[in-house]
């Protein structure tokens, strides 16, 4: 899918009132498969999301990580939240950080997760950030072929990385 064909999304900071409710089901239903291990803790409570949105300050360097919200933009006045993408284990000396992606399961092989991972590379640009980083499962070929698809290399087993 190229830029073009990408659909119009924007990134934005979780909102209680307004996530509180789509994060608790997402964590809730999601598989935890792919690059969760067997003894991986449980998803989070309501309170738990509750308490992390309510605490949250939309700041890489304060908190180590940023979620953002994806909102997709295509064919409607309001934005419907497809999902949410993460930088996470924010590195300052490095200027580096992970990246997470959700999508919801009814809004993926859309071309969502990629437009998101484009505009994130812009939101980390801003934020000072020289590289973002990736753990990838090699039995996950959904995430493999995106990573590779946003222009992320593999730097070594199961680490992809992209210099912006």
């Amino acid at each position: 899918m190229d830029a073009k064909s990408l659909p119009s999304i924007s990134l934005r900071a979780p909102e209680t009132r307004r996530d509180l409710d789509r994060l608790f089901r997402w964590e809730q239903t999601q598989k935890h498969g792919y690059d969760t291990p067997q003894d991986a803790p449980a998803p989070p409570t309501r309170m738990d999301l509750w308490a992390f949105l309510n605490s949250y300050r939309h700041s890489l360097e304060e908190q180590g990580q940023m979620r953002f919200m994806i909102d997709s933009e295509e064919d409607t006045e309001l934005a419907v939240t497809v999902g949410c993408i993460d930088l996470c284990d924010y590195d300052d000396a490095a200027a580096s950080a992970y990246v997470s992606i959700f999508i919801a399961l009814s809004m993926r092989r859309r071309g969502y997760a990629l437009a998101a991972l484009h505009a994130l590379a812009g939101e980390a640009r801003d934020l000072g950030l020289k590289r973002l980083l990736a753990a990838v499962s090699p039995d996950n070929a959904p995430s493999l072929a995106l990573f590779a698809a946003a222009g992320y290399a593999l730097s070594e087993p199961e680490l992809f990385a992209l210099d912006i």
